[in-house]
């Protein structure tokens, strides 16, 4: 595969998370492991010693202190007090991170909650040769770092209501909004910015038990969603590349992605070791396979007993039940206590 020739390292993700990193922690790091020509900078406030790879960089800050970094780069008050608003800040982190990522080619913002595979097989040189911006989620999305898109998230769109499109709006208003996602798919149409909308992940539908992709077409109409034809699914990790496993027309089929995207799920590890070959993602817990162990017959073996639990409604049913609570915690906080 062609690589990009440059001396500047290729690129370089930014993630900030506070409150406590995921059980599942190490097999995130185990993934990124695999893909030396990327980098991660992990600004957070946990000090848990995990067995971090030469390409994952720990910053360590509290929410207050990375809030006071970035207030410096504005002439207005900013309104940074709970992780979550962090989502509206992402396009920004080139910006507010420029020091960090000044030997880097691209810069990009990614989430904690999601597996990559091999990255270069679908991010060649000729593609970023091609593109400015490459996807359009929160979970993932790569710029080129150069000023212009560095800056690209302080241009104003001619929308209505206009103060949805500022970012001076978002940056001070303490309500969450989805700058990271909508809005900078907006501003990068308007602003003739070549991005590439390839859809070469598995983002799986947060409220049902098993595994069902869901696929946007943000260059067409991004408030439409659609689900994977292999809608059923197990995810698979081996030696750096990451393939969803499922029946599809009644055959099982191994398809291979980018990264899986697998928000609202909380991921228990399960006979995981740190430094495996291969390893399967279940709807609840990631589990190490042997190297002595057929993957097929593993596969096919495990696809079938999930698929029966979620006939009895076993796992369908505590999913439901968590989700509800999840959901009416969150409103209780946002609009009685007010606490966003």
């Amino acid at each position: 595969m062609d690589t990009c020739k440059s001396n500047k390292r290729l690129c370089c993700f930014v993630v900030a998370y506070f409150g406590g990193l995921p059980c599942s922690m190490p097999a995130f790091l185990r993934t990124t492991e695999n893909n030396p020509q990327y980098d991660w900078l992990l600004v957070t406030d946990d000090e848990t010693p995990y067995r971090y790879p030469a390409n994952v960089h720990v910053q360590y800050c509290t929410l207050s202190d990375l809030a006071d970094r970035a207030q410096k780069k504005y002439d207005f008050p900013i309104s940074l007090t709970t992780p979550r608003k962090l989502c509206g800040f992402k396009p920004a982190y080139g910006h507010i991170f420029q020091d960090e990522l000044r030997n880097y080619e691209f810069w990009g913002y990614c989430d904690l909650d999601e597996y990559f595979g091999d990255l270069e097989t679908f991010i060649p040189a000729e593609v970023l040769r091609q593109y400015d911006k490459l996807f359009t989620h929160g979970h993932m999305t790569i710029y080129r770092n150069d000023e212009r898109m560095r800056l690209l998230y302080q241009t104003e769109c001619d929308t209505q209501p206009p103060e949805w499109r500022s970012y001076r709006y978002i940056f001070s208003t303490p309500e969450l909004k989805s700058f990271d996602e909508m809005d900078m798919t907006q501003i990068a149409k308007r602003g003739g910015v070549r991005n590439c909308y390839s859809w070469w992940k598995a983002d799986v539908h947060p409220f049902r038990s098993l595994f069902w992709g869901a696929i946007w077409q943000p260059e067409v109409d991004s408030s439409v969603m659609g689900l994977d034809p292999m809608h059923k699914f197990l995810l698979y990790w081996e030696n750096g590349h990451m393939y969803m496993y499922g029946k599809e027309s009644g055959v099982f089929e191994r398809r291979e992605i980018l990264y899986v995207h697998l928000q609202k799920r909380k991921l228990k590890l399960h006979h995981f070791d740190s430094n495996c070959e291969r390893f399967v993602i279940y709807p609840n817990r990631i589990t190490s396979l042997s190297k002595e162990t057929d993957p097929e017959r593993a596969l096919q073996r495990i696809y079938k007993r999930t698929i029966f639990r979620s006939v009895f409604k076993i796992d369908e049913t505590r999913k439901r039940v968590h989700d509800f609570w999840a959901l009416w915690t969150s409103r209780f906080r946002r609009y009685i206590l007010h606490k966003g």
